[in-house]
């Protein structure tokens, strides 16, 4: 951070700039979100930083693109990261470290920004473990990797992402820590989500009870 804002002991405080090296500051580190310089009388610079919340791993051709919650690209790796949320199913074009993640696909760009500005508004994140967008006609989201959330297709994703959520949080007429699957195609369009309990996500035909619920 000092090496580049390239202030210096014995500089004239009154003729230092500071937006320009703000701006470079959260160009050139992209885990920056937001820095901010002030000058106090008589001779001290303070620099305030706050940091982003990684986001997601998006698995690409050859490489992992970790962003934050607005599509910034943090990093590119040979290796996802573990704790973040796993993406399947977009394909990032030139990645470039602190640029906004592009894709051929905008109706796939656009529904990944949607879902992970929602999970981080309302506090999610770290809740779901992977998002698989390989068919835009039948997303899945996997809660705590235990409930399959069912989303269909891109219509009203946000609508449907937090509906599901909040459902899962406060156990809206699912059983806590329930393995299963949660469909929400209807969220918006009927205000309804059936959860099938299933006991395992690789049991799809070993349904042991299910539930609806709409309000």
């Amino acid at each position: 951070i000092k090496y580049i804002c390239g202030y210096d002991i014995g500089d004239n405080l009154f003729f230092l700039s500071t937006t320009d090296k703000e701006e470079k500051l959260e160009k050139e580190l992209p885990y920056i979100k937001k820095a901010e310089i002030r000058r106090k009388i008589p001779g001290t610079i303070t620099i305030n930083i706050s940091s982003v919340q990684v986001a997601a791993s998006i698995k690409g051709a050859e490489d992992f693109i970790v962003t934050d919650a607005s599509g910034k690209i943090l990093d590119i790796r040979k290796e996802g990261l573990t704790d973040v949320m796993q993406v399947e199913g977009l394909e990032p074009i030139n990645p470039q470290v602190a640029s906004i993640v592009e894709v051929e696909d905008k109706n796939a760009l656009n529904t990944y920004l949607a879902i992970i500005k929602e999970l981080a508004d309302i506090n999610a994140l770290k809740s779901v473990t992977r998002l698989d967008m390989t068919d835009l006609k039948d997303i899945k989201m996997y809660y705590e990797d235990r409930v399959e959330m069912q989303l269909g297709n891109y219509v009203d994703i946000s609508d449907k992402v937090v509906h599901g959520i909040l459902a899962l949080q406060n156990f809206q007429n699912i059983p806590e820590n329930a393995v299963g699957k949660l469909d929400l195609r209807l969220a918006k369009e009927a205000n309804r989500r059936y959860f099938t309990e299933t006991g395992s996500l690789s049991q799809n035909n070993s349904q042991t009870s299910s539930g609806e619920s709409g309000q």
